[in-house]
């Protein structure tokens, strides 16, 4: 398991992220943009807020939901940081929904306690960040300021990948066990693909249990993580719609994109950005077609993924998103008001955020 990242602040920090979601968003949320603003990491479960909570800057609490949260905000509030939370993902949907869309270990008694405490430390922020607008459009309903911030990416994190150069055309996918009901609209594309001479069909994270030939990789740390996505020439993104999954966030297709591979999604709110990059599919019919025409056209295939390789590098990086985070975080400095509010229809774009 990797360290988790932590330091004292320092009077050059602009806010302290308070970390409580998963090791992706605190990377995403967390690390990526600690280190341009700059901004150090805590940690609510066992880091003391007067210590760790850099003095009357923003307190950003990603994705808060916990008893410790609610203690720390009780502190930080006290000590005049304002406070500011960070989500990827809808913590808002009732429990008995969410439950069939979640992943197993999200029992009822869990939700039932967990979401009105996350609805009252949003009732309780001063500003709320969210990835993409169709989170911010969940949470404007809750919240009167509410900004969009996609997730960025630091290409210093992907120079040691290596791509393999053994001939064998890799189609894969990458995800975690939030992904179960997505599997049906990529199955049939991979047991035809893995049934293909020189094709081998690759599964990080979580197992489907497949009764066909795949690879499955599991349990592997951050930078093994990346190598293993080098070795794909093909992305699969598939998301089945419904009212949680349209807000969640396009971290997958930009780890794809980095590793070299091409990415297949689904027509599905996080991935609307990426029409232009990657081949948009609306069925399992679709992703079939889309694998079988990348099996037969891996030149062509080589290509895309070097056009969406410098859309990522040229337009979501953090040398790019940190004047966002800037603007949302230090205000007084550079808005006169929010990016975002129940009176605006859409949120606003800056040159951090790919926008149709």
């Amino acid at each position: 398991m990797t360290p988790r990242p932590s330091r004292l602040p320092t009077d050059n920090d602009v806010a302290t992220f308070w970390a409580e979601g998963a090791p992706a968003a605190t990377y995403y949320r967390g690390e990526i943009p600690g280190r341009a603003l700059p901004a150090n990491i805590a940690y609510p479960e066992t880091h003391d807020p007067r210590a760790y909570q850099a003095e009357g800057k923003p307190a950003v609490l990603q994705n808060p939901w916990s008893t410790e949260a609610v203690a720390a905000i009780e502190i930080l509030s006290a000590n005049g940081s304002p406070i500011v939370v960070d989500l990827d993902d809808n913590l808002l949907i009732e429990p008995a929904f969410i439950k069939d869309v979640m992943p197993p270990f999200w029992t009822e008694r869990n939700l039932t306690e967990t979401m009105p405490r996350h609805r009252s430390i949003i009732d309780r922020a001063d500003e709320v960040i969210a990835t993409t607008p169709a989170l911010a459009d969940a949470y404007s309903k809750v919240h009167r300021s509410v900004s969009v911030i996609p997730h960025a990416i630091d290409p210093r994190d992907w120079e040691d990948i290596k791509k393999p150069a053994d001939g064998v055309f890799r189609v894969g996918f990458a995800g975690s066990n939030a992904h179960y009901d997505d599997f049906p609209l990529i199955e049939p594309a991979c047991r035809w693909a893995s049934d293909q001479p020189g094709v081998e069909v690759v599964v990080i994270g979580i197992d489907p249990y497949w009764n066909f030939p795949y690879t499955h990789v599991a349990g592997v740390g951050l930078s093994q993580y990346r190598q293993e996505l080098a070795k794909l020439d093909v992305g699969l993104c598939p998301l089945v719609r419904n009212e949680w999954s349209i807000c969640r966030s396009d971290g997958k297709p930009l780890e794809y994109t980095l590793a070299g591979a091409a990415v297949i999604a689904s027509h599905a709110e996080p991935f609307i950005d990426w029409q232009a990059y990657a081949a948009i599919v609306q069925s399992a019919d679709e992703f079939f077609e889309a694998v079988q025409w990348s099996v037969s056209n891996q030149d062509e295939v080589e290509a895309v993924a070097a056009s969406a390789r410098e859309y990522v590098l040229a337009e979501r990086s953090i040398s790019v998103a940190v004047t966002r985070w800037r603007e949302v975080l230090t205000p007084s400095e550079t808005l006169d008001q929010p990016l975002y509010s129940q009176d605006q229809e859409t949120p606003k774009q800056t040159s951090a955020s790919h926008g149709p």
